[in-house]
């Protein structure tokens, strides 16, 4: 009977530290607030200034975020050589583009792999893609890194045995800023669903168009 109980009682204290873990990684996961008030949103609804950058476009341009102000970003990291993951998120940004036609939006990839990818490698993978399409490029993984990390989107170099072959760990994430340059939604993974993350986007477009304009 003892056995049984502490059996019993074992797998309860196993199973309330398993939900405990569980809610905590999601609370924990970056810049994506509580998981449980995201109802009316495909994608993790957040609520922040979006931090800035400077990075040269593919035309050796130096950009920051505040030259898209006015528009939706819909804003990546990625490298060419990437397994899958960054491959299906241009795809996303592809789809998102050919149906949000009439939108004042523009897709951003910022290069995480700028030993291998040059200008002219993103430009083809990237920006010849639409007129919409920007892609950045840091003058160094460092770089990189840093305006990854200030988006809370860590990634780091894996190197392998043969030189210069390596990937990149890196949490697969678009984000979503809106024209006043507030992050609003992030979505992570592959597959996902771009009639959903539409939905989201005219949800927001008509919560902002509520709002009343300044006068200038």
């Amino acid at each position: 009977m003892n056995t049984i109980f502490l059996s019993t009682l074992n797998y309860r204290i196993a199973s309330i530290l398993l939900a405990g873990t569980a809610i905590l990684l999601m609370m924990a996961t970056p810049m994506q607030g509580n998981p449980f008030l995201d109802n009316d949103y495909y994608g993790r609804h957040i609520s922040t200034k979006a931090p800035d950058f400077s990075l040269k476009n593919t035309h050796d341009q130096l950009i920051h975020l505040e030259d898209f102000q006015g528009r939706f970003i819909y804003l990546m990291f990625g490298y060419i050589n990437c397994d899958k993951l960054c491959h299906s998120q241009v795809l996303t940004f592809y789809a998102l583009n050919h149906k949000l036609k009439s939108a004042n939006v523009e897709f951003v990839y910022i290069g995480m792999d700028p030993e291998r990818d040059s200008a002219e490698k993103v430009s083809l993978y990237f920006d010849d893609r639409g007129h919409k399409f920007t892609g950045l490029i840091a003058q160094n993984m460092l770089q990189a890194q840093n305006v990854a990390a200030s988006y809370h989107a860590y990634f780091n170099k894996e190197s392998s045995v043969l030189n210069k072959h390596y990937s990149i760990n890196h949490p697969g994430i678009i984000y979503l800023i809106d024209p006043t340059g507030h992050l609003r939604l992030i979505y992570i993974g592959t597959a996902l669903n771009t009639d959903l993350m539409i939905s989201d986007f005219k949800t927001i477009e008509t919560e902002l168009s509520k709002l009343p304009r300044l006068s200038t």
